[in-house]
């Protein structure tokens, strides 16, 4: 390396150095994050991560939690709370004639014909759904087929979709999935890999608030135009926990100093004796229980007064 090269090397290494020092990070060796930031990280363009925390505190720190993962579960049981299939409105919703099959044991469908010709989605079971922030930038694995009859043809449509706190994300990918075939399929639940139904970008904003509870996540079922069986194999997702696991430490989750009446790693949750100002599936304040001094405990989410047992059988 010449005289020259060098000095523009030491040059570019000085200037990337105040760039970061410029954001996120402080310290004569750029060994610390700012405040309102946590998580330093070498591979974080701006060193590191700003604090969500729902905008309700600017005080957070990297979370000691730990990887886990989210198993789906195989049984023959029916009901809102396990597996079966839709379409991306949701609606309608099929749970008769899917069936366990093989070793290991599978969910098959195969009465595609005495349904409406749209795309078919599995509607993942209640493990996949209510506060799951701790899986954000984790990935969702699958692994699905699908049979066709001839002459029918492959569609491109959207693969996998996210949906809670009033917020839809899609993602989509690349590859066609050949009838007959076998595939495990991956993404991440980050910025980078879903985003809005028009296609739009998304933020790690978006991403953390629809999985800070989450009403559905659907995995694509039906591929052509000429599907006759789906199936679905298996699903994992990541997430993060307090306990000691055998997957090591998470990253990228933040741990908010929250205000009294809020609770959760970024302070998603309503604090005991306080729910929402308006029940429903968009983020509001929390606020107090209202139960006329009968109780100061109520759902979180709904704001329905938890009596006890000995004050009811006074009534």
């Amino acid at each position: 390396m010449n005289t020259h090269s060098l000095l523009l090397a030491i040059t570019l290494l000085l200037l990337t150095i105040v760039l970061l020092l410029e954001k996120h990070v402080e310290g004569q060796q750029c060994d610390k994050c700012k405040g309102s930031f946590f998580n330093l990280q070498s591979d974080e363009p701006e060193g590191c991560i700003p604090c969500f925390c729902f905008q309700l505190s600017k005080d957070c720190k990297c979370a000691d939690f730990y990887k886990d993962i989210i198993p789906m579960l195989i049984a023959m049981i029916k009901g809102p709370d396990y597996l079966r299939l839709t379409d991306l409105s949701r609606d309608p919703i099929i749970s008769s004639d899917i069936v366990v099959q093989g070793d290991p044991a599978h969910y098959v469908y195969d009465k595609f014909d005495k349904l409406s010709k749209v795309t078919y989605y599995w509607f993942l079971g209640k493990e996949f759904r209510g506060d799951m922030i701790t899986s954000y930038d984790g990935i969702l694995r699958y692994t699905v087929s699908h049979e066709m009859d001839p002459g029918g043809k492959l569609t491109s449509e959207t693969d996998v979709q996210l949906r809670g706190r009033g917020i839809v994300l899609n993602f989509s990918h690349r590859r066609r999935l050949e009838g007959g075939k076998k595939i495990v399929y991956g993404l991440k639940f980050n910025e980078d890999y879903l985003r809005f139904p028009n296609r739009s970008r998304v933020t790690r904003e978006d991403v953390m608030t629809a999985l800070s509870a989450v009403e559905s996540i659907l995995v694509r079922a039906t591929y052509s135009t000429t599907t006759t069986q789906a199936s679905l194999y298996d699903v994992k997702l990541e997430t993060a926990v307090k306990q000691e696991t055998r997957y090591g430490k998470a990253k990228n989750i933040e741990e908010c100093a929250c205000p009294p009446e809020y609770t959760g790693t970024s302070c998603q949750q309503c604090a005991r004796g306080y729910t929402r100002l308006y029940p429903g599936p968009e983020f509001s304040p929390c606020v107090p229980c209202s139960c006329n001094g009968h109780s100061k405990e109520c759902h979180p989410e709904n704001g329905q007064c938890l009596v006890s047992i000995y004050i009811c059988s006074l009534c």
